[in-house]
C-alpha cells in the first residue's frame, strides 16, 4: 500500500502543573508500589467494549470509532486508523479484490467497508493501544482504594513510571490521572527528589504507605466510555 492516512491521538499520563510557584511535572520511581495487591486482570465483571463519551460536537475521537476494551488481554483503547489505497494498486496488484464496496485482502479473512474520493479508496482499520497488558511485563496492574478502582504503572524509561487510575461505575468507566492543579495536596512535598537540567522541574516521587493514600486521593477524570456490549 503506497499511499496512506492515520490519524492517530497519543495519550500520556504525566503530570503538569502550573500555580504561582510555576510548571512542574511528576513521575514515580519505577520501585515504588502503591502498597494494595498487585493484580494480573482486571475482575471478568468488568469485561466489556465501551465507547468513549463526546464531549463535544467536534469530538473526533468519537467520530473516528475510540473504544476502551476490557478483557482476557488486558485493557486496551482500539481506535480506527484512516488508510487509503489507489484504484491503480488494487486494479493491479491481484492480492486486492473489491467487491460491492467491499475491499478484500487488507484483512485476513475479512473484508472493509471502503468510500472512493477521487482516485482513491479510503477505509477505517482498527488499532490496539494497551494501557494494561496481561502477556507483557511492561506495565503493572494494582488494586485502587475500592473493589472497582484499579491502578496502572507504565514505565517511561530512566527508571520511572506514570500512573493512571480506572474506575467502574456501573456501566461506565473513568479514566484518571494524577491532577496538580488542585490546591489541597503539593506533590513536590512528597518523599522524591527534584531533577534539575530541564526547562520544567522535575520531581521524582518515592511516597510513603500515608502519601500514598494523599495521593491516591487527588486524581482527576479526562476520559470517560460506556459500555457497549
Amino acid at each position: 500500500m503506497n499511499r496512506f492516512i492515520i490519524f492517530l491521538l497519543l495519550y500520556s499520563f504525566t503530570g503538569h502543573a502550573q500555580d504561582s510557584s510555576g510548571v512542574y511535572s511528576v513521575y514515580f520511581d519505577a520501585k515504588v508500589t502503591p502498597g494494595t495487591k498487585k493484580l494480573t486482570q482486571i475482575e471478568a465483571k468488568y469485561h466489556h467494549r465501551y465507547t468513549l463519551v463526546s464531549k463535544g460536537e467536534l469530538d473526533f475521537r468519537v467520530a473516528s470509532g475510540d473504544q476502551l476494551i476490557v478483557d482476557e488481554e488486558g485493557i486496551y483503547l482500539e481506535k480506527n486508523r484512516l488508510l487509503s489505497i489507489s484504484r491503480t494498486e488494487i486494479r493491479e496488484n491481484s492480492a486486492y479484490h473489491l467487491n460491492n464496496d467491499y475491499l478484500h485482502g487488507v484483512l485476513p479473512n475479512d473484508s472493509v467497508l471502503v468510500t472512493l474520493d477521487g482516485e482513491l479508496y479510503y477505509f477505517l482499520i482498527p488499532r490496539k493501544t494497551f494501557l494494561y497488558e496481561v502477556a507483557s511485563n511492561n506495565t503493572s496492574l494494582y488494586q485502587g482504594r475500592t473493589p472497582n478502582e484499579y491502578v496502572i504503572f507504565s514505565p517511561e524509561g530512566n527508571g520511572v513510571i506514570s500512573i493512571l487510575m480506572i474506575n467502574f461505575n456501573g456501566s461506565d468507566i473513568t479514566l484518571s490521572a494524577i491532577n496538580l492543579e488542585q490546591n489541597e495536596f503539593d506533590f513536590r512535598k512528597v518523599n522524591g527528589k527534584a531533577v534539575n537540567g530541564g526547562t520544567v522541574p522535575l520531581f521524582i516521587l518515592s511516597p510513603t504507605k500515608s502519601e500514598w493514600k494523599e495521593i491516591l486521593n487527588h486524581f482527576v477524570v479526562y476520559d470517560r466510555y460506556h459500555k457497549v456490549d
